[in-house]
């Protein structure tokens, strides 16, 4: 029997990864061992190219008392993205929290599996 180290909230982001389905825990975890010889947390979202939830939802807070900025400092939007001139979004949307929405409701739903916020 192979010994894989692990923490506790690795184990429970391999649960949180697979959303129910054993084989993608099994995947994942083979994944993370193959690729880091550590079972955390940090390491299974790294390998499942989702972000940490306790990522989103400090972007999310910072959107939600519109500070965009900081928001952008998270480190969740792309390179690409987060080189965009925000006054642009915040001067068509007419407030910078709804620049903020057009982020968070739009660009990073598809880039980063969006629905698992509502599990954290």
């Amino acid at each position: 029997m192979e010994r894989v180290p692990y923490t506790d909230d690795g184990l429970e982001a391999i649960i949180f990864t697979a959303q129910g389905d054993m084989r993608q825990a099994l995947n994942n975890l083979q994944s993370t061992f193959s690729g880091f010889g550590f079972i955390n947390s940090e390491n299974v979202f790294k390998v499942c190219d989702e972000p940490h939830p306790l990522l989103v939802k400090e972007m999310i807070q910072h959107c939600v008392n519109a500070n965009i900025d900081e928001a952008y400092k998270v480190g969740l939007l792309p390179p690409v993205l987060a080189e965009e001139p925000l006054t642009s979004w915040a001067e068509e949307s007419g407030s910078p929290s709804d620049s903020c929405s057009l982020v968070a409701s739009g660009l990073l739903t598809r880039r980063y599996h969006w629905q698992h916020l509502s599990s954290v």
